[in-house]
C-alpha cells in the first residue's frame, strides 16, 4: 500500500497480511480530494485507524495534527512503525491504543476539524450510534465527519448528514456539524 497524495506521495506503508480491510488507495485519494483545502492546518482524528493510512494521507496533505486511535495490538505496532519509517515529526501526531466503543472524549485531549472513522462494516449496524455520539462531542462547529461503511448501510437519518459517495463495495458518508 502506498500514500497516494501530497508530500509523502509514493511512500510505502506496512500492512498486516490479514485481519483488516484497509481503506483502498482510490477511496483514500477520493477522500483527500473531497476534503481539499480544508485539510490545511486541520486537527484530524482517525478512528479505527488500522495502520494509519488515512491519517498519514492527511498529514501528507498538510493537516496540522492527527490523532490516531486503534485497539488491535498488531495494527498499533505497524502504525507506530509507519510513522517512524516515514519520518513524520512527533509534534504532528498522537497515537492512542484503545477501544473506540468504550473510550471517553477526554482521552482525545481536544476537539477536531475533521474526523474519519473506518470501523469494521459489521460494527456499523449496532455501533454507529456510539461512534456518532463520541464524534459529535469532539467535532468542532463547522467540522466534517466522514464514515467509511458498506453499501448496505444508510446513515442519512443522523443529524448533519450531507451526502454519501460510493466506491465499489465501500461508501463514504459525510456529515457537517452546524455552527
Amino acid at each position: 500500500m502506498h500514500i497516494t497524495t501530497g508530500s509523502l506521495k509514493g511512500k510505502v506503508l506496512l500492512t498486516p497480511t490479514r485481519g483488516i480491510r484497509p481503506t483502498a488507495e482510490r477511496v483514500r485519494q477520493a477522500l483527500m480530494n473531497s476534503l481539499g483545502p480544508k485539510l490545511q492546518g486541520a486537527r484530524f482524528l482517525d478512528l479505527f485507524c488500522g495502520t494509519g493510512s488515512v491519517g498519514i494521507e492527511a498529514i501528507s496533505q498538510g493537516a496540522g495534527f492527527v490523532c490516531f486511535v486503534e485497539k488491535a495490538e498488531k495494527n498499533y505496532i505497524l502504525l507506530k512503525q509507519n510513522l517512524s519509517n516515514l519520518g513524520v515529526e512527533k509534534n504532528l501526531y498522537k497515537t492512542i491504543k484503545t477501544n473506540i466503543f468504550t473510550m471517553k472524549p477526554e482521552q482525545l485531549e481536544g476537539t477536531f476539524d475533521i474526523i474519519f472513522a473506518d470501523p469494521f462494516y459489521e460494527d456499523i449496524k449496532d455501533g454507529f450510534e456510539t461512534i456518532y455520539h463520541l464524534v459529535w462531542q469532539v467535532l468542532n462547529p463547522g467540522g466534517i465527519f466522514v464514515c467509511e461503511h458498506g453499501t448496505k448501510d444508510n446513515l442519512s437519518q443522523f443529524p448533519g448528514y450531507q451526502e454519501t459517495k460510493s466506491y465499489g463495495d465501500s461508501q463514504l458518508s459525510f456529515f457537517v456539524r452546524q455552527v
